[in-house]
């Protein structure tokens, strides 16, 4: 199975140049590639808005990634679905998510994770899962992502 986190751009590029690339084993290659390159050309806009450290952050809301990238992932024969283990540490919820993006024809996949921490309270875990989903997506379809808010000023242009 393909994992998006071990393949690089020029990786699929060279992979798409390969004259059996229409085969069955690959065709989830060509179609992963062409419906990111669209979802990146659709240009999701980044309509919501939130504040740290002092300063006002645009950031694209998950709703917005779901309703531009997902008719677009079922047009190129791809399903995404995520996958979520919760484990208890101490006071706090480790929660692992797992996007994976499904060929529907030959069943290859590509799949990103990402480990997320909240306390008990309900509203926490909700807006974890909300990052994570919208995280997963924006890092395995390189859309425009979230500001990391986290980073000092001085770092803030490096990223």
């Amino acid at each position: 199975m393909s994992n998006i986190e071990t393949m690089s751009k020029p990786d699929i590029d060279e992979m798409m140049k390969n004259d059996k690339t229409d085969d069955f084993n690959t065709m989830h290659l060509v179609d992963f590639a062409n419906a990111r390159l669209e979802i990146q050309e659709a240009n999701i806009q980044q309509n919501g808005t939130m504040k740290a450290h002092g300063k006002t952050y645009k950031y694209t809301k998950l709703e917005d990634i779901i309703n531009t990238a997902e008719p677009i992932l079922l047009k190129h024969n791809l399903v995404s679905n995520f996958t979520e283990i919760e484990t208890e540490e101490g006071n706090n919820v480790k929660i692992k998510y797992r996007m994976r993006i499904t060929h529907t024809k030959n069943r290859q996949y590509f799949e990103s994770n990402i480990t997320v921490y909240s306390g008990r309270r309900s509203q926490d875990i909700g807006t974890q899962m909300t990052y994570a989903r919208r995280y997963l997506y924006e890092s395995i379809l390189l859309i425009r992502g979230t500001p990391d808010t986290d980073a000092t000023d001085e770092h803030q242009g490096d990223i």
